[in-house]
């Protein structure tokens, strides 16, 4: 029997042997999307941003400035990409999901204060987002999502 529409596979489908088939298809579908949201936060280091929009550039006082220059053979630590001091922020970034949903998380204490801004001691700390809802993730996501439902159904 061929359709000729996503709305006539639904009224001939039997819903019981749909569900069973789709859950191992959809936790699958999940679990690579994790991953992928996992390596999309970690690659918001590289990018110096998030959801197409750059971070906030550090202030660099030139003393400090002055005085690592100095003492660092490679000139000052603040000429390191933004967050990137060590690599344990990058490193910390999870996923998990939990049946279909799909979490990313920072087991770090300074994390959050890094995503959300805020202070820190007596220092003002911008919101440089790594962690989050992204639109350029969610259209991707979109997209891989029709592309699993067509092989499903055919």
């Amino acid at each position: 029997m061929a359709f000729k529409s996503f709305g006539d596979v639904l009224k001939h489908w039997d819903w019981m042997i749909l569900k069973r088939d789709i859950k191992p298809v959809l936790k699958t579908y999940a679990s690579k999307q994790g991953k992928a949201l996992e390596t999309y936060s970690r690659g918001n280091f590289a990018r110096q941003g998030f959801d197409g929009r750059k971070w906030v550039a550090r202030k660099v006082s030139s003393r400090l400035y002055l005085r690592n220059a100095k003492s660092r053979k490679g000139g000052s630590r603040n000429t390191n990409p933004l967050l990137y001091r060590s690599g344990n922020l990058k490193r910390s970034v999870r996923s998990q999901v939990t049946g279909l949903t799909i979490t990313t998380r920072s087991d770090l204490p300074y994390a959050d204060i890094q995503n959300s801004g805020g202070l820190a001691g007596r220092s003002r700390i911008p919101s440089r987002p790594f962690l989050g809802n992204s639109e350029d993730f969610k259209r991707g996501l979109i997209n891989d999502f029709y592309t699993v439902m067509e092989r499903f159904f055919k």
